[in-house]
């Protein structure tokens, strides 16, 4: 048996993986601002990730009610991340910046330093990354630079003996996907070419997705690289 600690498990890729765990008889931890699971196996955690104070000790409660003499192995999956505010710098508010450093990049790594230091050898992190990693994008300087720290925090992982991978989903049909359509072109200038991926079925489901990324970790034998994309 396995835990799950999935962030943003209330919807998209996040939920869909939620259920998959679930349905192979794993125990899941479901961190999210809602809950919208009900499952003998999941334990839903409410906490807004922007905001790390008092997360931990939620935790550490939570653990203490669990019963993990069974449980092999611990995954942590960093998929909880926002894509606002969207904008060229110089016109992005302090408190956007702030807010998407906190969701993006401090979470995950607070996270997969609470996991590892509680777990050590049966940790296993699994950060969600994206394309926008390494590739700079007019008006996602935020979400660009977080998630490329997000990839480069997990060589360092790797680095350091952490069995640990970064996962890019591809683009899918989630609610951050309805959020980039809703932007404003002089906010970002592509926003008709992802109207297009939805309008052209161009989009990635969740659960095909969250399938893909399961049979990679129900097999820890056959991974041999630290960063790995839908397209592997």
């Amino acid at each position: 048996m396995k835990l799950f600690i999935i962030t943003g498990a209330s919807g998209g890729l996040g939920l869909a993986l939620s259920e998959l765990a679930l349905s192979q008889g794993d125990l899941v931890i479901g961190l999210s601002r809602r809950s919208v699971l009900k499952h003998e196996n999941f334990y839903p955690l409410k906490h807004d990730l922007s905001r790390s104070i008092g997360l931990e000790k939620k935790l550490d409660q939570l653990l203490e009610k669990l019963n993990l003499r069974r449980v092999k192995s611990v995954h942590l999956i960093n998929n909880a991340a926002g894509i606002e505010p969207v904008g060229l710098v110089g016109k992005l508010s302090t408190e956007g910046i702030q807010h998407q450093l906190a969701l993006n990049l401090t979470a995950p790594m607070m996270l997969a330093n609470y996991v590892i230091k509680r777990f050590k050898s049966k940790a296993f992190i699994t950060n969600i990354i994206s394309g926008a990693a390494v590739k700079p994008i007019s008006g996602w300087s935020l979400y660009c630079s977080t998630k490329s720290g997000l990839r480069m925090f997990t060589e360092c992982l790797t680095s350091e003996g952490v069995k640990a991978i970064s996962f890019s989903p591809g683009i899918m049909d989630t609610s951050m996907q309805a959020t980039i359509r809703k932007q404003k072109p002089k906010d970002f200038d592509r926003v008709n070419e992802f109207k297009e991926y939805k309008d052209k079925d161009m989009l990635l489901s969740a659960d095909e997705v969250a399938t893909l990324l399961m049979s990679l970790l129900n097999a820890p034998d056959s991974i041999k690289k630290v960063h790995y994309s839908v397209n592997d």
